[in-house]
């Protein structure tokens, strides 16, 4: 097959493109689960699908009465369309099917000739990332208009090879996604046992039986009852927040003395950066990494090694009562607070004071704290594992994509056409 035969096609002549919908004036988004999910541009960091994950908002059923011509069927593609966050692009999984999609993004539906996943990876390459950064308009405010989303230009192969590019880089993200199901699944693991041992105090005692409902001796705190020979603290006398810095340079390709870059995008979406190392904030694959700025400002990340970009912050240690492991876990069960409590309205950002305050009952038994050590590190082993297997996987597919979109690799065709 000839190179000959793709075709430079706009968005508009392929697809229909459409807005979604801001809230009616006083309505609000729930945390109580309803049968109408509302998709916000925050809930895009996730993988190539959106799907259901625990920390969607919803809208009631009289609220989605008002807005319900602006829902999104799954397989649809969505793209971000305001500010800083221009050019996020994710497929909507079957989960979030009819769900409500918010006014900072439009939807690409009704495709002609073109699969939605190839779209979809088009964006996501460097040449369709510079293509939708051309048609942005404003300054203060940035904006990508419907009309400016329709002129973007995609190189479109034969649908057949279409199938092809796209089952090749499948194959890579679909591996990616189940490391971190299994990481979703350890970090599940150890919040259940994290909060059995210093949430309910049901650590097992001498006996190996649960310490508080075998009548283990409680104390009144600021806290409430914990265990006889516990203290409370906050997590200002446990860890700082180290901000991190931008380096000098910053390429989508490794160079002499780079490191890996560690932004939220890389971090979010799958994606390597490199960068120059001076007068930098380096992280550990066991530093705590919590996003200081945007629309995740509070998330945490654990078994990333790497340049600290400056919308995040390593958490440095300053007591010797924790390791780094269990700060992870620990904070990782007060995330959606800490999530739910930033500053600042255009932008959001993480509110250090609050994470600060923040208190959790610790044993002075050193054998206890041990204990929960060890077993919290076999868990962050496999985890660390994991996300090790996947930077191979990702630098592959990083590799390959702008080489199989630009049709600088050829996938190869049985003698039907079909991918082979």
């Amino acid at each position: 097959m000839s190179f000959s035969e793709w075709r430079e096609q706009k968005i508009g002549d392929l697809c229909t493109v459409k807005g979604g919908k801001r809230l009616p004036k006083g309505r609000n988004l729930t945390t109580n689960k309803t049968n109408h999910p509302y998709i916000r541009i925050r809930d895009m960091y996730q993988h190539k699908y959106i799907e259901e994950n625990g920390e969607l908002e919803y809208v009631d059923d009289q609220t989605f009465e008002l807005i319900k011509r602006y829902i999104v069927d799954s397989g649809d593609i969505i793209l971000a369309i305001v500010g800083n966050t221009i050019g996020l692009v994710s497929l909507i999984g079957k989960s979030l099917n009819k769900a409500s999609l918010t006014e900072n993004c439009v939807k690409l539906i009704d495709l002609k000739s073109v699969k939605p996943e190839f779209i979809y990876y088009y964006l996501i390459t460097k040449s369709g990332q510079n293509e939708i950064k051309s048609k942005i308009v404003g300054t203060s405010q940035p904006k990508l208009p419907i009309y400016g989303v329709q002129d973007i230009k995609i190189p479109v192969p034969p649908l057949n090879e279409q199938d092809g590019i796209v089952s090749t880089l499948s194959s890579l993200d679909d591996k990616i996604e189940v490391n971190n199901q299994i990481n979703k699944t350890l970090e599940n693991m150890a919040q259940a046992i994290f909060k059995q041992w210093f949430v309910d105090f049901e650590f097992p005692n001498e006996d190996g039986e649960p310490y508080k409902s075998s009548g283990g001796e409680m104390v009144e705190s600021e806290l409430g009852m914990i265990p006889k020979g516990w203290e409370v603290v906050q997590f200002r006398d446990l860890f700082k927040f180290i901000k991190g810095k931008k380096p000098k340079i910053i390429e989508e390709c490794k160079f002499e003395n780079s490191e890996k870059y560690l932004t939220i995008d890389v971090l979010n979406r799958n994606s390597v950066l490199f960068c120059s190392k001076e007068k930098v904030v380096e992280a550990d694959s066991e530093d705590v990494l919590m996003v200081m700025d945007g629309a995740s400002s509070g998330a945490l990340y654990f078994g990333q090694k790497g340049v600290v970009a400056s919308t995040l912050a390593k958490l440095e240690l300053i007591s010797k009562k924790i390791s780094k492991k269990f700060l992870f876990y620990a904070l990782k069960y007060f995330e959606n607070d800490i999530k739910t409590h930033t500053t600042g309205s255009a932008i959001p950002h993480t509110d250090k004071e609050y994470a600060y305050r923040l208190m959790i009952a610790l044993p002075n038994d050193i054998s206890l704290q041990k204990k929960i050590d060890d077993l919290l590190s076999d868990i962050s082993d496999t985890f660390i594992a994991r996300e090790q297997e996947n930077a191979i996987l990702k630098a592959a597919r990083d590799s390959l994509l702008p080489k199989l979109m630009s049709g600088e690799i050829r996938v190869p065709l049985d003698e039907q056409g079909d991918a082979s």
